[in-house]
Order: C-alpha cells, then sequence, then structure tokens
C-alpha cells in the first residue's frame, strides 16, 4: 500500500510538473504574441508618422512652388507697370516738344 501512495503521489507530482510546465510555456507564447503585436503596432505607427511627414513636405513644396508662382506673376505685372509708365512718361516728353515746337513757331510768325 505504501509502494501505491508513492507511485500515485509520484504520478500527482510528475502531472503537476507538467502542468506547470504546460502553463510556463502557454505564459511564455502569451508573451511572445504579445510582444510581436506590439512590434507590429510600433512598425504601423512609424508607417503612418512617416507617411504624414511625407504630405507635410509635398504641401509644403507645393506652397513654396505656389508662393513662387505668385512672385513671379508680381514682377511680371511690375515690369509691364514699369513699361507703361515709360511709354507714358515717351508720349508726354513728345507733346511738351511738340508743344515747344509750335510755341517756337507762333513766335517766330510773330517777329
Amino acid at each position: 500500500m505504501k509502494v501505491e501512495i508513492l507511485i500515485n503521489r509520484i504520478s500527482c507530482d510528475n502531472f503537476c510538473e507538467n502542468l506547470d510546465g504546460i502553463a510556463f510555456k502557454e505564459e511564455e507564447e502569451e508573451e511572445e504574441e504579445e510582444e510581436e503585436e506590439e512590434e507590429e503596432e510600433e512598425e504601423e505607427e512609424e508607417e503612418e508618422e512617416e507617411e504624414e511627414e511625407e504630405e507635410e513636405e509635398e504641401e509644403e513644396e507645393e506652397e513654396e512652388e505656389e508662393e513662387e508662382e505668385e512672385e513671379e506673376e508680381e514682377e511680371e505685372e511690375e515690369e509691364e507697370e514699369e513699361e507703361e509708365e515709360e511709354e507714358e512718361e515717351e508720349e508726354e516728353e513728345e507733346e511738351e516738344e511738340e508743344e515747344e515746337e509750335e510755341e517756337e513757331e507762333e513766335e517766330a510768325e510773330e517777329e
């Protein structure tokens, strides 16, 4: 009978050790799965951040291009205005010259 009790006790101890081993393995597997999930989440977050940064850079580039285009348009407008002003000045000078010539002719006729 003592032998049976000892055998049963050894069997129970072995069974408990096996259960502990199984439970330990399951815990390790769960921890590994959790770590893998966390790593995947971190990778996804990093990818999203990179995409956001790329989008921001693209937007900044587009804004810079728009600003450059606006500046070019403003410069063209200023050049056109300057040309118009120069033409007006030339016309005024020509008119003044014509008036002076007319006055000189009138003075010459009066003399």
